[in-house]
């Protein structure tokens, strides 16, 4: 109606709510009188009422034919300024599209780049330039260098526009090498927001093969622990960890066989994760899972430069490198054969199966591995002294481990005894006060089996005791005393007494 009316009926719509006549009607259809009116009214607004779109604030609308040459100087004011409610982010919004963008490209850069602008605002901002097809590589260094969170995530989204062919792979390094710091270093943190780094897995996405090979060399080059922390409690690399396996998972989704096992060992041997990812969510992890030939060939990586068992065994059950890595039943002959092949005991031994004394008795019976082991043994002294070396050890762990054990059971079972002989004694020698509903102590306990354990009664007992006569008893002897189910509700029932509501619902 503002649209379609005379400048006389368009001002009083204006007049009457600003917003409306901007969310629902065509602005563009204004004159330019109304336009200017309906600027400084919605400035008024925000005064009045600073978040006036409320919930609307999600809603998106077109009105870029609003944006004309003859505004351009009455919206600049407006955006530049923080006004501290809607107006800003929403006119950002609404001159996305606008023939008006080229005029005020100096602005809606300073507003990208301006950290104490709002989210909203910036990103706003940086979608009309972006729609405009403008070369905003410029801007990258400074949002890197500012490096926040939505700094970050700005810098992304320009590298994602531009292409990142057109920009130089040390840019992109250093966009990632900051991006790594926004994760956070101690694990009790909380995080206010959600998803926040997301914007992370969006830009690698758009990365080929070989770039992401350059940028894991880049990025895993001299990465050590600087915090000297226990595994479990080292954080300092869990940035650049996350960073890599990103970029590892984008390689092996892409990068086409054959792989290099050493260069691949050379970028997974640093990393730290607190936290295994499965083969359903990274590539990485499933690749390296069924092609087996490399994931051995870097297994074997693994062990080089290693001379004592203790190192050999932290590396092989190591809990905090990557995923793909892990260990499954048929690397072990492999293993086997490559400790065999280069003359490496101690290696051999870390992988050889020991006997288990254990199994049950239906599972017993010969064991492949075994047997392939003491085969590979016969063809070597020094790897049958340490086979013979490793039965006897096993045989005297397993009969130490046996004796303590029959020693702890015979304790128990003594301890077992003597309590049962002191409540048999106890039993006889207070029989006559339990029947007779005089012992609280016996009653109480035998009413508690007579209601929660019946089957059990006779074990507690051993028929030396008349139960129910013995609570029926009890209960004569209680008379007054027992509670009423009022009381019990109430928790007005006298402590004394208390657990003589169990012989009463018995």
């Amino acid at each position: 109606m503002a649209a379609l009316g005379s400048q006389n009926v368009q001002d009083a719509a204006i007049d009457v709510d600003p917003y409306a006549v901007l969310s629902n009607g065509d602005p563009s259809r204004l004159s330019v009188r109304s336009r200017h009116r309906l600027l400084e009214a919605l400035g008024k607004l925000e005064v009045d009422d600073p978040f006036f779109r409320r919930v609307d604030r999600w809603r998106s609308f077109s009105a870029s034919g609003f944006f004309t040459p003859d505004i351009v100087d009455a919206i600049r004011p407006m955006i530049v300024r923080e006004g501290g409610g809607d107006l800003r982010a929403l006119l950002l919004e609404l001159l996305s599209g606008s023939p008006a963008v080229t005029s005020l490209r100096p602005e809606l850069e300073a507003i990208v780049l301006d950290a104490a602008a709002t989210s909203q605002c910036r990103r706003a901002a940086l979608d009309c330039l972006v729609n405009e097809k403008l070369d905003l590589a410029f801007m990258v260094d400074p949002l890197i260098a500012s490096a926040t969170n939505e700094a970050l995530r700005l810098a992304a989204k320009i590298v994602g526009y531009l292409g990142v062919a057109r920009l130089p792979r040390e840019k992109l390094r250093d966009l990632l090498l900051a991006c790594a710091n926004l994760y956070p270093v101690d694990p009790r943190e909380r995080e206010r927001v959600i998803g926040s780094r997301y914007f992370i897995r969006i830009l690698v996405r758009d990365f080929d093969a070989d770039l992401c090979g350059w940028l894991l060399d880049e990025i895993t080059r001299g990465l050590t622990c600087t915090c000297g922390a226990r595994s479990w409690d080292c954080h300092c690399r869990d940035g650049i960890s996350k960073i890599a396996g990103h970029l590892l998972d984008r390689y092996f989704d892409i990068a086409e066989a054959p792989r290099d096992p050493a260069r691949i060992w050379g970028w997974l041997k640093p990393l730290h994760f607190h936290r295994s990812a499965s083969a359903k969510d990274s590539p990485a992890v499933r690749v390296l899972h069924e092609e087996h030939h490399l994931r051995r060939e870097i297994q074997r990586l693994m062990f080089e430069g290693l001379t004592t068992r203790e190192a050999m065994i932290d590396q092989g059950i190591d809990r905090y490198g990557h995923a793909g890595l892990s260990f499954q039943h048929d690397d072990i002959r492999p293993m086997m054969d490559h400790a065999i092949a280069t003359g490496n005991v101690e290696l051999w031994d870390v992988f050889v199966y020991s006997h288990n004394f254990y199994r049950a008795r239906g599972e017993r019976g010969p064991d492949e591995l075994r047997h392939y082991a003491r085969q590979q043994a016969h063809q070597n002294p020094d790897f049958l002294a340490r086979w013979a070396l490793r039965q006897r050890r096993q045989f005297r762990s397993w009969r130490e481990m046996r004796d303590r054990r029959n020693r702890s059971q015979a304790r128990w079972r003594r301890r077992e005894r003597a309590g049962e002989e002191a409540a048999v004694r106890s039993l006889t020698n207070d029989r006559s006060l339990i029947e007779a509903g005089l012992h609280r102590w016996w009653l109480a306990h035998i009413a508690r089996y007579y209601l929660i354990q019946p089957d059990e009664m006779q074990e507690l007992t051993h028929g030396l005791i008349d139960v129910d006569a013995a609570l029926r008893n009890y209960l004569r002897v209680l008379g007054d005393d027992i509670p009423t189910l009022e009381q019990c509700a109430l928790g007005t029932a006298r402590a004394s007494v208390v657990g003589s509501g169990l012989v009463l619902v018995s």
